[in-house]
């Protein structure tokens, strides 16, 4: 999984020319940068000091979270793959989807999108990690039906984004794109199915 990974980056940034080319249309809206903003004012070494520094917190937080995870496992009838594939999914996508949301308000619509689908490739990498530290074999075959359940889920919400980003709308559903929607009711499926 890392060798495919770090292939597909080396190719992605070899190939000439490129696969595609965005093209501009009517409907395309530029990033806005902030010339303005404080951050920018301040040296390269504090930016990356500070990023540094919550990135520790970040580990500390997930450390503590993991934690808490298998008090929780241990303590109520709630099984392995509710507490994971709810509670320490939302606590693990909350700096992301804050990110998105603060990057998108901002105009920078590009390093929202880019936040969440190059989080999602590092979160299945986060498995080959696990694989490394676990100690009976291979995680993979460890697998029971509700991560399997689980990652068939995610594998169709990633088809819907990629549709999203392929299919742009003028006017969606309550303020949001089909896509939106669309992955708001498979989460909220998937989450009642883990749960009963």
């Amino acid at each position: 999984m890392v060798a495919l990974y770090l292939g597909g980056l080396k190719i992605a940034r070899v190939q000439r020319p490129p696969m595609w080319r965005p093209v501009t249309t009517s409907d395309t809206r530029a990033d806005r940068r902030e010339d303005h903003d404080r951050q920018s004012k301040r040296p390269l070494y504090r930016l990356w000091a500070g990023f540094l520094a919550l990135d520790l917190l970040v580990v500390i937080g997930g450390g503590a979270t993991a934690r808490a995870a298998g008090t929780l496992l241990t303590t109520t009838q709630l099984n392995a793959g509710v507490i994971g594939g709810i509670f320490m999914a939302v606590v693990n996508a909350l700096p992301e989807t804050l990110t998105a949301i603060v990057a998108a308000r901002r105009g920078a619509v590009t390093l929202a999108i880019a936040g969440v689908i190059g989080g999602h490739c590092l979160d299945a990498l986060n498995l080959a990690v696990g694989d490394l530290a676990y100690g009976g074999g291979s995680l993979f075959h460890a697998a029971g039906t509700g991560q399997l359940f689980l990652t068939t889920t995610a594998l169709l919400m990633t088809a819907v984004l990629l549709g999203g980003l392929l299919v742009r709308q003028r006017h969606g559903w309550w303020r949001m794109g089909f896509d939106g929607v669309l992955l708001m009711l498979i989460y909220a499926i998937a989450v009642v199915t883990l749960a009963f």
